[in-house]
């Protein structure tokens, strides 16, 4: 991008966490879809998962929003979040959504 101070090794993980904010978005109105049609687990539970959904779209999209400014502490944080991220989705039940996702995280 021409006149941009910003690298592009941090424009692009900016983004790659807005990506991954907006699946987990995606992902958790598709909960909240199921949930009013009466679908899958019992309904605290779906609303505990859709809420931990969403809460993890916000702060992904403030850890994009970190990392563009450039801060050096949001940068770590960005990375332990990434990490502990990536170890749930390995140690949950894979599917090829949890494929998707982790080549994503770890792209």
């Amino acid at each position: 991008m021409k006149g941009s101070t910003t690298p592009a090794p941090v424009r692009a993980a900016k983004w790659a966490f807005w990506v991954l904010a907006a699946a987990w978005v995606i992902l958790g109105i598709n909960s909240l879809v199921s949930l009013l049609i009466g679908e899958g687990e019992p309904k605290i539970y779906m609303w505990v998962v859709m809420g931990l959904m969403f809460a993890n779209a916000l702060v992904m999209v403030w850890l994009g929003w970190g990392i563009g400014r450039q801060s050096r502490r949001i940068f770590y944080l960005a990375v332990a979040y990434m990490v502990v991220n990536i170890i749930l989705t390995i140690t949950d039940d894979f599917g090829i959504a949890d494929l998707i996702y982790l080549i994503l995280s770890i792209g």
